[in-house]
Protein backbone atom coordinates (compact mmCIF):
# COMPACT_ATOMS: atom_id res chain seq x y z
CA UNK A 1 0.00 0.00 0.00
CA UNK A 2 1.27 3.46 -0.90
CA UNK A 3 -0.14 6.69 0.44
CA UNK A 4 0.88 10.26 -0.42
CA UNK A 5 2.61 12.13 2.39
CA UNK A 6 1.11 15.63 2.63
CA UNK A 7 3.45 18.59 2.63
CA UNK A 8 3.73 20.50 5.87
CA UNK A 9 5.70 23.39 7.27
CA UNK A 10 9.07 22.81 8.85
CA UNK A 11 9.35 22.60 11.78
CA UNK A 12 6.49 20.47 12.98
CA UNK A 13 5.66 21.67 16.50
CA UNK A 14 5.05 18.84 18.94
CA UNK A 15 6.17 20.06 22.38
CA UNK A 16 4.35 22.17 25.02
CA UNK A 17 3.96 25.94 24.88
CA UNK A 18 5.64 27.11 28.10
CA UNK A 19 5.19 30.55 29.66
CA UNK A 20 8.62 31.77 30.74
CA UNK A 21 7.57 35.31 31.64
CA UNK A 22 4.42 37.43 31.78
CA UNK A 23 4.44 38.08 28.04
CA UNK A 24 6.87 35.52 26.63
CA UNK A 25 6.51 31.88 25.67
CA UNK A 26 8.86 29.12 24.57
CA UNK A 27 8.09 26.24 22.23
CA UNK A 28 10.20 23.93 20.10
CA UNK A 29 10.05 21.17 17.56
CA UNK A 30 11.30 17.71 18.44
CA UNK A 31 13.28 16.50 15.44
CA UNK A 32 15.63 13.55 15.85
CA UNK A 33 16.68 13.77 12.18
CA UNK A 34 18.01 17.31 11.79
CA UNK A 35 17.91 18.84 15.28
CA UNK A 36 15.69 21.18 17.24
CA UNK A 37 14.18 24.50 16.25
CA UNK A 38 13.09 26.62 19.21
CA UNK A 39 10.95 29.74 19.18
CA UNK A 40 10.57 32.57 21.68
CA UNK A 41 7.28 34.37 21.01
CA UNK A 42 5.53 37.30 22.66
CA UNK A 43 1.84 38.06 23.10
CA UNK A 44 2.06 40.24 19.97
CA UNK A 45 3.16 37.27 17.88
CA UNK A 46 6.67 38.64 17.38
CA UNK A 47 9.05 35.68 17.50
CA UNK A 48 12.72 34.79 17.44
CA UNK A 49 14.06 31.47 16.22
CA UNK A 50 16.87 29.41 17.74
CA UNK A 51 18.46 26.35 16.14
CA UNK A 52 20.23 23.44 17.79
CA UNK A 53 22.04 20.66 15.91
CA UNK A 54 21.91 17.01 16.89
CA UNK A 55 22.10 15.46 19.42
CA UNK A 56 19.75 18.24 20.64
CA UNK A 57 16.54 16.88 19.17
CA UNK A 58 14.10 18.97 21.22
CA UNK A 59 13.31 20.55 24.57
CA UNK A 60 10.07 19.67 26.33
CA UNK A 61 11.20 21.46 29.51
CA UNK A 62 12.30 25.10 29.83
CA UNK A 63 12.92 27.21 32.94
CA UNK A 64 13.95 30.87 33.02
CA UNK A 65 16.87 31.87 35.24
CA UNK A 66 16.43 35.57 34.41
CA UNK A 67 15.10 37.71 31.55
CA UNK A 68 17.94 36.66 29.25
CA UNK A 69 18.75 33.11 30.36
CA UNK A 70 16.81 29.94 29.66
CA UNK A 71 17.64 26.43 30.86
CA UNK A 72 16.46 23.72 28.49
CA UNK A 73 16.22 19.95 28.77
CA UNK A 74 14.94 17.22 26.50
CA UNK A 75 17.35 14.44 27.41
CA UNK A 76 18.51 13.31 30.84
CA UNK A 77 22.15 13.14 29.74
CA UNK A 78 22.51 16.88 29.06
CA UNK A 79 21.17 20.28 30.05
CA UNK A 80 21.43 23.40 27.87
CA UNK A 81 21.83 27.04 28.91
CA UNK A 82 20.55 29.48 26.27
CA UNK A 83 21.18 33.22 26.19
CA UNK A 84 18.10 34.64 24.50
CA UNK A 85 19.56 37.99 23.37
CA UNK A 86 22.47 36.48 21.43
CA UNK A 87 21.35 32.93 20.70
CA UNK A 88 24.56 31.51 22.15
CA UNK A 89 24.25 28.36 24.21
CA UNK A 90 26.26 25.84 26.19
CA UNK A 91 25.52 22.15 26.74
CA UNK A 92 26.46 20.38 29.98
CA UNK A 93 26.81 16.61 30.30
CA UNK A 94 25.07 15.32 33.41
CA UNK A 95 26.62 11.86 33.57
CA UNK A 96 23.19 10.24 33.39
CA UNK A 97 22.06 7.67 30.85
CA UNK A 98 20.01 9.09 27.96
CA UNK A 99 16.28 9.34 28.52
CA UNK A 100 13.50 11.50 27.07
CA UNK A 101 12.64 14.34 29.49
CA UNK A 102 9.13 15.75 29.21
CA UNK A 103 7.71 18.97 30.68
CA UNK A 104 8.02 19.70 34.39
CA UNK A 105 11.66 20.61 35.08
CA UNK A 106 11.98 22.21 38.53
CA UNK A 107 14.16 25.14 39.60
CA UNK A 108 14.69 25.43 43.35
CA UNK A 109 17.55 26.67 45.55
CA UNK A 110 19.77 27.33 42.54
CA UNK A 111 19.31 23.82 41.18
CA UNK A 112 17.34 22.13 38.41
CA UNK A 113 15.64 18.74 38.66
CA UNK A 114 14.57 16.48 35.78
CA UNK A 115 13.41 12.86 35.67
CA UNK A 116 13.32 10.35 32.79
CA UNK A 117 13.06 6.65 31.99
CA UNK A 118 16.37 5.36 30.61
CA UNK A 119 15.06 2.04 29.31
CA UNK A 120 15.98 0.24 32.52
CA UNK A 121 15.17 2.54 35.42
CA UNK A 122 13.67 5.99 35.99
CA UNK A 123 16.51 8.26 37.09
CA UNK A 124 16.69 11.89 38.20
CA UNK A 125 19.34 14.58 37.65
CA UNK A 126 19.89 17.49 40.00
CA UNK A 127 21.92 20.20 38.27
CA UNK A 128 23.56 23.12 40.12
CA UNK A 129 23.22 26.16 37.83
CA UNK A 130 25.93 28.07 39.71
CA UNK A 131 28.60 25.37 39.96
CA UNK A 132 27.52 23.70 36.69
CA UNK A 133 27.70 20.29 38.34
CA UNK A 134 25.22 17.43 38.28
CA UNK A 135 24.19 14.64 40.61
CA UNK A 136 22.42 11.54 39.33
CA UNK A 137 19.78 9.78 41.44
CA UNK A 138 19.18 6.22 40.26
CA UNK A 139 15.87 4.35 40.21
CA UNK A 140 13.80 7.04 41.97
CA UNK A 141 10.34 5.75 40.98
CA UNK A 142 8.68 2.91 39.04
CA UNK A 143 6.87 5.55 36.94
CA UNK A 144 8.36 6.55 33.60
CA UNK A 145 7.46 10.08 32.53
CA UNK A 146 7.85 13.54 34.02
CA UNK A 147 4.65 15.56 33.62
CA UNK A 148 4.68 18.59 35.93
CA UNK A 149 6.75 20.44 38.49
CA UNK A 150 5.91 23.04 41.16
CA UNK A 151 7.77 24.23 44.24
CA UNK A 152 9.63 21.15 45.45
CA UNK A 153 7.25 18.57 43.96
CA UNK A 154 7.31 16.75 40.64
CA UNK A 155 4.53 14.67 39.10
CA UNK A 156 5.35 11.47 37.21
CA UNK A 157 3.13 8.92 35.51
CA UNK A 158 2.88 5.63 33.62
CA UNK A 159 2.09 2.99 34.54
CA UNK A 160 0.60 4.82 37.57
CA UNK A 161 0.64 8.40 38.86
CA UNK A 162 2.89 9.61 41.65
CA UNK A 163 4.13 12.79 43.30
CA UNK A 164 7.75 13.05 44.45
CA UNK A 165 9.10 15.63 46.92
CA UNK A 166 12.60 17.01 46.37
CA UNK A 167 14.97 18.40 48.99
CA UNK A 168 17.58 20.24 46.86
CA UNK A 169 19.81 21.00 49.87
CA UNK A 170 19.97 17.45 51.21
CA UNK A 171 19.73 16.05 47.66
CA UNK A 172 16.93 13.64 48.47
CA UNK A 173 13.76 12.52 46.69
CA UNK A 174 10.90 10.84 48.53
CA UNK A 175 7.23 10.00 47.82
CA UNK A 176 4.71 12.77 48.40
CA UNK A 177 0.92 12.86 48.48
CA UNK A 178 -0.91 10.39 46.28
CA UNK A 179 -2.24 11.70 42.98
CA UNK A 180 -6.01 11.16 42.74
CA UNK A 181 -7.90 9.74 39.80
CA UNK A 182 -8.09 12.22 36.93
CA UNK A 183 -4.75 13.87 37.72
CA UNK A 184 -3.35 13.29 34.18
CA UNK A 185 -6.06 15.62 32.85
CA UNK A 186 -4.67 18.50 34.88
CA UNK A 187 -0.86 18.10 34.94
CA UNK A 188 -0.31 21.55 33.41
CA UNK A 189 -2.73 23.12 35.85
CA UNK A 190 -0.80 21.42 38.64
CA UNK A 191 2.36 23.28 37.61
CA UNK A 192 0.54 26.60 38.08
CA UNK A 193 -1.68 25.96 41.12
CA UNK A 194 0.18 23.24 42.99
CA UNK A 195 -1.69 20.57 44.89
CA UNK A 196 -4.84 22.71 45.00
CA UNK A 197 -5.29 21.87 41.32
CA UNK A 198 -5.92 18.24 42.28
CA UNK A 199 -8.67 19.24 44.72
CA UNK A 200 -10.72 21.30 42.27
CA UNK A 201 -14.07 19.83 41.23
CA UNK A 202 -13.62 20.13 37.47
CA UNK A 203 -15.65 18.44 34.72
CA UNK A 204 -14.15 15.23 33.36
CA UNK A 205 -13.14 14.64 29.76
CA UNK A 206 -11.22 17.92 29.45
CA UNK A 207 -7.46 18.56 29.66
CA UNK A 208 -7.23 21.53 32.04
CA UNK A 209 -4.18 23.64 31.27
CA UNK A 210 -4.47 26.99 33.10
CA UNK A 211 -6.63 29.12 35.39
CA UNK A 212 -7.21 32.66 36.58
CA UNK A 213 -9.26 33.53 39.66
CA UNK A 214 -12.35 31.32 39.37
CA UNK A 215 -12.01 30.68 35.64
CA UNK A 216 -10.43 27.40 34.52
CA UNK A 217 -9.38 26.74 30.95
CA UNK A 218 -9.19 23.34 29.33
CA UNK A 219 -9.28 21.80 25.90
CA UNK A 220 -10.79 18.89 24.04
CA UNK A 221 -8.46 17.92 21.22
CA UNK A 222 -9.85 16.90 17.84
CA UNK A 223 -8.12 15.90 14.61
CA UNK A 224 -7.87 19.42 13.20
CA UNK A 225 -8.54 21.73 16.15
CA UNK A 226 -8.64 22.18 19.90
CA UNK A 227 -11.97 23.12 21.46
CA UNK A 228 -11.15 25.46 24.34
CA UNK A 229 -13.50 25.20 27.31
CA UNK A 230 -13.97 27.72 30.13
CA UNK A 231 -15.34 26.62 33.53
CA UNK A 232 -16.43 29.23 36.09
CA UNK A 233 -17.30 26.85 38.92
CA UNK A 234 -20.90 26.31 37.87
CA UNK A 235 -21.09 26.20 34.08
CA UNK A 236 -18.86 25.05 31.25
CA UNK A 237 -18.88 26.78 27.88
CA UNK A 238 -16.98 26.53 24.63
CA UNK A 239 -14.78 29.61 24.39
CA UNK A 240 -13.13 29.20 20.98
CA UNK A 241 -11.73 26.70 18.52
CA UNK A 242 -8.03 26.84 17.69
CA UNK A 243 -7.04 25.21 14.38
CA UNK A 244 -4.31 22.54 14.41
CA UNK A 245 -3.75 22.92 18.16
CA UNK A 246 -3.49 20.56 21.12
CA UNK A 247 -4.18 21.14 24.80
CA UNK A 248 -0.44 21.45 25.46
CA UNK A 249 0.10 24.20 22.84
CA UNK A 250 -2.27 26.65 24.58
CA UNK A 251 -1.43 29.12 27.36
CA UNK A 252 -2.74 32.16 29.23
CA UNK A 253 -0.90 35.50 29.17
CA UNK A 254 0.49 36.98 32.37
CA UNK A 255 -2.31 39.54 32.67
CA UNK A 256 -4.89 36.75 32.12
CA UNK A 257 -6.53 38.82 29.38
CA UNK A 258 -5.59 36.60 26.44
CA UNK A 259 -5.19 33.00 25.43
CA UNK A 260 -2.36 32.27 23.02
CA UNK A 261 -1.52 29.23 20.94
CA UNK A 262 1.28 28.01 18.70
CA UNK A 263 -0.14 25.36 16.42
CA UNK A 264 1.57 22.23 15.18
CA UNK A 265 2.41 24.04 11.92
CA UNK A 266 4.08 26.99 13.62
CA UNK A 267 1.22 29.51 13.47
CA UNK A 268 0.47 31.92 16.33
CA UNK A 269 -3.06 32.74 17.47
CA UNK A 270 -4.34 35.04 20.20
CA UNK A 271 -7.87 35.10 21.67
CA UNK A 272 -9.71 37.20 24.21
CA UNK A 273 -9.71 35.08 27.37
CA UNK A 274 -13.24 36.18 28.36
CA UNK A 275 -15.17 36.35 25.10
CA UNK A 276 -13.10 33.97 22.98
CA UNK A 277 -12.86 36.53 20.18
CA UNK A 278 -10.01 35.89 17.76
CA UNK A 279 -7.59 38.83 17.95
CA UNK A 280 -4.40 37.94 16.09
CA UNK A 281 -2.95 35.39 13.69
CA UNK A 282 0.64 35.22 12.50
CA UNK A 283 2.63 32.61 10.64
CA UNK A 284 5.90 32.40 12.56
CA UNK A 285 8.97 32.93 10.39
CA UNK A 286 11.11 29.90 11.20
CA UNK A 287 13.25 29.92 8.07
CA UNK A 288 14.99 33.30 8.05
CA UNK A 289 17.25 33.17 11.11
CA UNK A 290 20.77 31.84 10.71
CA UNK A 291 21.83 28.78 12.72
CA UNK A 292 23.61 29.54 15.97
CA UNK A 293 26.22 27.28 17.47
CA UNK A 294 27.56 26.74 20.96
Amino acid sequence: MRLPVPKTRDPFVNTPLLRIGPDRFWISSYNATSGCTGVLVGTDGVARTYRFPLPHAGFYSAVAEDDDTLWLCGDLSRIVRLRLSTGTWESYDTGADPGLVFQGMLRNQGKLLVVAFTGRTTDAVSFDIIERTARVHRDVTPQHYLRAGFGDVIAVETPETELLCWDPIAEKLHPGDSAPEGAPDRWRLLSERGLDALKEDLPAGVRWFTAHAERFYGAKTHADHAEVVCWDGTTSRELCRVPDADHFTLALTGDSAHLVAVTRYGEFHRYDAVTGAHELHRVLDTARSAPWTA
